[in-house]
């Protein structure tokens, strides 16, 4: 047999390329082996530790059939197909695909914004806010998860395999915003991106601290009214 030594380096490895190892599933026989199939393992079974992200596959149930670990699914069943855009609400096993048991770090992702993509093609993904985090009664082992979408590409496939990924911690912490109105002006209308109900205080350019109405249109616009026209501050907590 030729030496190893005496052969051209590969400096270019793709996905069809070859090597020879043994098969111990089948009496170590000799098989040829390539870097597509190895990573597909790799992916399939988190092999390599790759961090943060917590991997799932997207499951759908047949009747009576029981809700495997590992899985993200859906209450009622969504179907082959489900666009992340559609997705508020999903359910999801405190097991990952390894069968790590990660219920606390579940936890801490709550009121946190998440990436879920899929493994293979991060171009297919969905960006949200998760409001909360709760045990599925009815399945101890599962998790109940609500989102708010905010943008995304594409769709999630049956059978296929999705990361979640920790984006930021910023919605889970307390944020403050600062509304300055130089113009007197009656009422205020003010757009604060709190992703909440804030309590305010108004500063009026008089030194005075202002005795208005404030009107919560939702979480991220509110108006406040004055008896009359008038600037200053509003600070938001």
């Amino acid at each position: 047999m030729t030496k190893i030594s005496t052969y051209t380096l590969d400096e270019k490895i793709t996905a069809l390329d070859k090597w020879i190892g043994s098969d111990v599933n089948q009496q170590n026989r000799t098989k040829n082996f390539t870097p597509k199939k190895l990573a597909e393992y790799f992916n399939e079974n988190q092999v390599i530790n790759i961090g943060v992200p917590l991997q799932y596959k997207y499951y759908t149930l047949d009747p009576l059939e029981a809700r495997p670990n590992g899985t993200l699914t859906f209450i009622p069943e969504r179907g082959a197909t489900v666009n992340f855009s559609s997705i508020s609400t999903f359910i999801l096993s405190k097991y990952t695909m390894k069968q790590n048991i990660v219920s606390d770090f579940l936890d801490f992702l709550n009121k946190c914004e998440v990436l879920i993509f899929k493994s293979s093609d991060i171009n297919s993904f969905g960006f949200y806010k998760i409001s909360d985090i709760v045990i599925y009664d009815e399945e101890p082992n599962f998790f109940t998860v609500t989102v708010d979408y905010k943008t995304g590409h594409g769709f999630m496939e049956e059978d296929e395999d999705y990361m979640i990924s920790l984006v930021s911690l910023d919605s889970a912490v307390d944020k403050t915003f600062v509304f300055t109105q130089d113009t007197p002006a009656n009422p205020w209308i003010i757009n604060h991106n709190l992703d909440k109900f804030p309590s305010v205080t108004m500063v009026l350019s008089t030194g005075q601290v202002g005795m208005a109405d404030v009107n919560y249109i939702d979480e991220n616009n509110l108006t406040i009214t004055f008896s009359g026209d008038e600037s200053g501050k509003a600070y938001m907590n």
